[in-house]
């Protein structure tokens, strides 16, 4: 589905990424680890169009589209929920979802079900919502957008026990509906358990790659590894 060949970007002058090479099968889950500050995000960003790439491929279903705005990536299939969350706070839940509707499966009834929560809180605008009800509102709006690949950036980083559970769960239904899912976080095992396959990253760079189920079975190496 997504093949990233010899990318290297950054920021202006600035160079955070280096040669970086990986591949996401249809319907694959991809974990992406490593320590605060080695670039996890601005991968994201990077698949997402929002950093400056020096050189490299972007390959959506063999189309280079390293070239194209994020907008039009969102439109071939890409799906983000940045870590900032960027809900629109003076909006309804309700109508944060429904400005980014796009034709497909995902519909406000299908994520209402998924996450019970939101529909409870239909009426409340962003700035009403918890941390963690923020944090589900952009999950949901992200599968407003009927993505194909859903990249998620560090979606458990700041949120109760009880609203990493909630979160946990919704992915791992997403995951069984055969989305693909590229996930940062710093939580290694509860990416691992989504996911099928694993990458390191260190200063920019994949530093190992590893089945996700090996990783989980190996808390050691996965410590030798990342340093979480």
């Amino acid at each position: 589905m997504l093949a990233v060949e010899g990318v290297t970007a950054g920021y202006g002058r600035a160079t955070i990424l280096d040669g970086i090479d990986l591949a996401i099968p249809e319907g694959g889950g991809l974990a992406l680890l490593g320590r605060n500050g080695v670039g996890k995000t601005t991968l994201i960003r990077t698949l997402m169009g929002l950093t400056d790439r020096t050189a490299g491929r972007i390959l959506w279903r063999g189309r280079d589209v390293a070239g194209l705005p994020a907008a039009e990536r969102v439109r071939l299939g890409l799906g983000w929920v940045p870590q900032e969350r960027r809900i629109f706070r003076t909006l309804s839940v309700q109508e944060n979802l429904e400005v980014a509707a796009r034709p497909g499966p995902w519909d406000l009834a299908r994520v209402y079900a998924l996450l019970p929560r939101l529909a409870e809180r239909r009426a409340n605008q962003g700035w009403q919502l918890s941390g963690g009800e923020q944090q589900l509102l952009a999950l949901g709006r992200a599968l407003m957008l009927n993505p194909d690949l859903l990249l998620l950036d560090e979606p458990l980083e700041g949120l109760a026990p009880v609203m990493v559970d909630v979160v946990l769960d919704a992915i791992r239904e997403l995951a069984g509906t055969g989305l693909a899912l590229v996930m940062v976080e710093q939580h290694a095992a509860d990416a691992l358990e989504l996911t099928g396959h694993a990458v390191v990253m260190d200063r920019g760079r994949i530093v190992a790659r590893a089945g996700s189920a090996a990783l989980l079975a190996d808390p050691a190496r996965i410590v030798e590894l990342t340093g979480l």
